[in-house]
């Protein structure tokens, strides 16, 4: 509206001041100058007009085309926050470098502000304890985290639905449905009891269940849009140890995908009993 406004002015402004300038010339120069001189003052007064209203109309042409060009941007953005789904890869190597997985799922579960959620394939292997201690400290706080996270929604008043849900898949229970071997593995063996006295404790904020093998894939889900699934290997009979690969993690800004993994936990949930005293001896 502006700019429309500035188009109809300008000229007209113009028009008014050139005449206005004309008289002053003439009654001012009629005795000083020659007829030649009036003329070539004359013909620079009218270029100056031509190029103000020129001028004029290529700045507003550029506000109207800038105006345009960020509407078409927020056009854009728009469809891209509503239907795309960003995807990451984040590779964990040996070494030093190893357990990078875990510190972008930590960075997440630390900025998670309404829910975490877990579906895990338990593998019997003995080689928890291996590997580079960077890979270690990053477990470590990987688990810290989650705990503080329960911790801190323990703390908010009225909490009716909980904040904290994994579901930790188990082979042998198909078999024998009491005991774990998570002796193997002391840092998950101590974060699941940790789990088991907050849940006895401060219900609703965290549900840990075991279930028989249903989906053989380990993911995360955090506030409900970003997922992380890592890519892992290991031979048949957990003989020949877990090797951690690296993790997809997505950014899903529509939901698609997190609705068809939550559908997953939900029949997962459906075969699962509570986590117990007796799945921890």
């Amino acid at each position: 509206m502006r700019s429309k406004w500035v188009l109809l002015l300008v000229p007209f402004a113009t028009f008014v001041a050139g005449a206005v300038l004309q008289l002053v010339f003439q009654r001012y120069t009629d005795d000083n100058l020659t007829d030649t001189d009036q003329v070539v003052f004359a013909l620079v007064a009218a270029e100056t007009a031509v190029l103000v209203l020129i001028g004029t109309f290529i700045l507003a042409d550029n506000r109207n085309r800038s105006a345009a060009d960020n509407a078409l941007v927020a056009k854009f953005n728009d469809l891209a926050n509503r239907f795309a789904m960003n995807v990451d890869f984040c590779a964990d190597t040996e070494g030093v470098e190893s357990g990078l997985t875990y510190v972008r799922t930590t960075g997440l579960i630390e900025q998670c502000t309404k829910s975490l959620v877990f579906v895990d394939y338990w593998i019997a292997t003995g080689n928890y304890l291996s590997g580079h201690s960077a890979a270690r400290d990053h477990r470590d706080k990987y688990y810290e985290a989650i705990l503080e996270k329960i911790d801190e929604w323990n703390r908010r008043p009225a909490q009716t639905v909980p904040f904290h849900r994994r579901i930790v898949q188990m082979p042998e229970l198909a078999i024998d449905g009491t005991k774990f071997t998570l002796t193997r593995d002391p840092r998950f063996h101590s974060y699941l009891k940790a789990c088991l006295e907050m849940q006895q404790r401060d219900a609703p904020a965290s549900t840990v269940k075991v279930a028989p093998p249903l989906v053989h894939a380990h993911f995360a889900i955090i506030d409900g849009r970003h997922v992380v699934f890592p890519i892992l290997t290991s031979s048949p009979d957990g003989s020949g140890g877990l090797r951690r690969h690296g993790a997809l993690v997505f950014d899903d800004v529509e939901g698609k995908y997190v609705e068809c993994l939550m559908a997953i936990f939900h029949k997962v949930d459906s075969l699962a009993s509570p986590l117990g005293e007796a799945h921890l001896a």
